[in-house]
């Protein structure tokens, strides 16, 4: 992460925090993850943590020196803001806010998602864009076994251009939708990306990955909301999907410059309560980073800050166009599809050295991974050592063989496993792996451990599987790893509760770059917390998420800015 911009960071001596006016002491059941310890009170002013007293010791010289005390015993734990390394904050409210929602549950098959949308159109009529936002892998949760063709969005209508997304990588569109676009048998599309054609040669309407590609094809015209809509949805999303979960600091992955704006000015007037560390991912704001155009991402307070670069070294797993070294057992024939050549990825890796940035690869299949770790062993050899710490995003989620591992901890280079998709498209993972997928190298966060590396928490939210942005429905899965049909997968690899709470609190926070500053109690740290409604060590994984365990107040820089109905 580099210095420009930067958070105000300047711990004081402990001796000097409590003296100055304005400090507060907090008392309660604390969790701190990091030294796996309880605390008793936290001493906080001008937004960080002063001094903390371990459980057992005495406090008096805190209370006696504090300006205020606020006494949180009546609640659960308490615990550092939960940190989340990978989000899509900005496209999940535009398509969680903005679009008609057809998951399932409660969708039970292809004519329920047609007969929600023929209502939507029904509800507000027009000529523009009819937009859904489905489940990411949904056509493994239908009858059906599939995603809807043009021919079934048809049935809502004939001449309004209908799009069904299916989380960022699976988009369905009617026949109007595929002539708004240009799209017949004639098309082509740069890879990743993939059109679906018939046996007579016609396009179905099944498209992958557009959203690789829709900066190189503008042509395209994919529909895009209004900037009063998008305002709107950008702090109800942060705040529905974030905030009152607890999460305080999030690594966003920028969608475009006009939505880096909107959400400087959010962060900025109070508006969204979050510290975001941005990667770029859309090629304008790319270009602003890597022209060092810094002040264009500055902000009047604290709250954002510049992580470095998101590449896309190939397609998604859920769309079958993740690079793979064999065919795909569901999809006989076909190994995806790379996206950069090795000195790609090796160019920006030295620009983001040079810059002090990270660069974070997105690399789903094997074939993209290896990739990926052969430009880092390149230019680690030519440099030496990083200033930097890189990343592979979705390496811990499937090929996480120990022999990739391995490697990964001796370039220095932290893989990176969302864990929520093994709940949400877990049962998927027969048709990448073949037969005995339920004890393949899938989602590994133990093996990451083992290797003696941070199993750094990251959601990967984007509007496909709403729930993933919630740390405690995380914590669930990583202990319980349960996928939405019921199947266990890999038992061996369930975290303790103690794992589980560091994963999405400090291990998140190394994944950032912010040792110590978020996701830790430590003196100097940001003051930053969830306060739970019970015990989240006695907790059982289910009680995370059946309302036994659930976050009542958030709080940033030690002050409350969410509270639940019953807090």
């Amino acid at each position: 992460m580099t210095t420009l911009p930067t958070a105000r960071h300047d711990p004081t001596s402990p001796q000097e925090a409590v003296t100055r006016p304005g400090s507060t002491l907090l008392r309660g059941r604390f969790l701190d993850p990091k030294r796996e310890r309880l605390l008793d009170a936290v001493l906080v002013a001008e937004g960080t943590i002063q001094e903390v007293t371990e459980r057992g010791a005495r406090p008096g010289p805190l209370s006696d020196r504090a300006g205020a005390v606020v006494d949180l015993r009546a609640h659960g734990d308490v615990v550092p803001g939960f940190v989340d390394a990978h989000t899509h904050l900005e496209i999940g409210a535009k398509v969680l806010g903005l679009n008609v929602p057809v998951h399932s549950p409660p969708m039970t098959s292809i004519d329920d998602i047609v007969e929600a949308l023929r209502g939507a159109d029904r509800a507000k009529p027009g000529p523009g864009w009819l937009e859904a936002q489905g489940n990411l892998g949904q056509s493994y949760r239908l009858p059906e076994r599939r995603y809807p063709t043009r021919h079934d969005l048809d049935r809502v209508s004939a001449e309004r251009p209908v799009i069904v997304r299916f989380g960022a990588h699976v988009w369905c569109f009617n026949s109007a939708g595929l002539r708004r676009l240009g799209i017949d048998r004639t098309t082509s599309l740069p890879d990743p990306a993939h059109l679906d054609f018939d046996a007579d040669g016609e396009p179905t309407g099944i498209t992958n990955d557009l959203i690789m590609i829709r900066r190189q094809r503008p042509d395209l015209a994919l529909p895009q909301p209004d900037a009063d809509s998008f305002r709107a949805a950008l702090v109800d999303a942060a705040r529905t999907y974030f905030t009152s979960r607890g999460v305080t600091t999030i690594g966003e992955m920028s969608d475009g410059v006009g939505e880096l704006t909107e959400l400087r000015a959010r962060l900025d007037d109070g508006a969204i309560p979050l510290r975001v560390v941005l990667y770029a991912i859309d090629p304008a704001v790319t270009e602003l980073l890597a022209a060092g155009r810094l002040d264009d991402f500055r902000t009047a307070t604290d709250r954002l800050l510049v992580g470095g670069y998101k590449l896309a070294a190939d397609g998604g797993i859920s769309a079958r166009e993740a690079a793979v070294w064999q065919p795909y057992p569901d999809r006989p024939g076909h190994r995806g599809k790379l996206g950069l050549t090795l000195e790609q990825i090796a160019e920006v890796v030295r620009r983001a050295e040079e810059q002090g940035l990270q660069v974070l690869v997105h690399a789903a299949g094997d074939r993209a991974m290896d990739l990926a770790l052969d430009a880092f062993e390149q230019v680690r050899g030519e440099l030496g050592s990083w200033r930097s710490r890189h990343r592979i995003e979705h390496l811990g989620n499937v090929f996480a063989t120990d022999e990739r591992l391995a490697r990964c901890r001796d370039l220095g280079i932290l893989p990176v496993a969302n864990i929520g998709f093994l709940h949400g498209i877990g049962d998927s993972m027969r048709g990448v792996v073949g037969e005995g997928f339920e004890n393949a190298p899938l989602y590994r966060l133990r093996a990451i451990l083992d290797h003696r590396m941070p199993a750094v928490g990251a959601s990967d939210f984007a509007g496909g599987l709403p729930e993933i942005s919630d740390p405690l429905f995380l914590m669930r899965v990583m202990r319980e790893r349960r996928t939405f049909g019921g199947v266990l997968l890999g038992p061996g690899e369930a975290l303790t509760p103690w794992e589980a709470l560091r994963s999405v609190t400090t291990d998140a926070a190394s994944g950032l770059q912010l040792d110590d500053r978020v996701g830790t109690f430590e003196p100097g740290a940001h003051a930053d917390f969830a306060v739970l409604s019970g015990s989240l060590l006695d907790a059982s994984p289910e009680q995370l998420t059946d309302g036994a365990i659930r976050v009542e107040q958030t709080w940033l820089a030690g002050n409350p800015v969410w509270r639940g109905e019953t807090a």
